[in-house]
């Protein structure tokens, strides 16, 4: 499937330095984790997004939903944003 951008929201956003922070996304979606953890998955998201980000996700929603929380690794030009499952 595919991101659906009106369900990815920033909530928090937490100031290390004066160049340097994260922000926080809640999602939710009916498709599935496999499809959600995918390279190139957020690349509609890619304005909103950059290394570091966390996203909170409840997936497959309609089926048998599960909590998901991964950090974004790359949102390079021209590349696909991917993201790592965090424990």
């Amino acid at each position: 499937m595919a991101l659906n951008i009106k369900s990815l929201s920033r909530f928090h956003e937490t100031h290390m330095t004066a160049n340097a922070h994260i922000c926080w996304f809640k999602y939710a979606t009916n498709d599935t984790q496999a499809e959600v953890v995918t390279a190139a998955y957020f690349n509609n998201a890619r304005e909103s997004l950059r290394v570091g980000d966390i996203i909170e996700a409840i997936v497959d929603a309609d089926g048998a939903p599960a909590f998901v929380r991964v950090r974004v690794t790359a949102v390079a030009t021209g590349a696909d944003v991917t993201t790592a499952v965090l424990a």
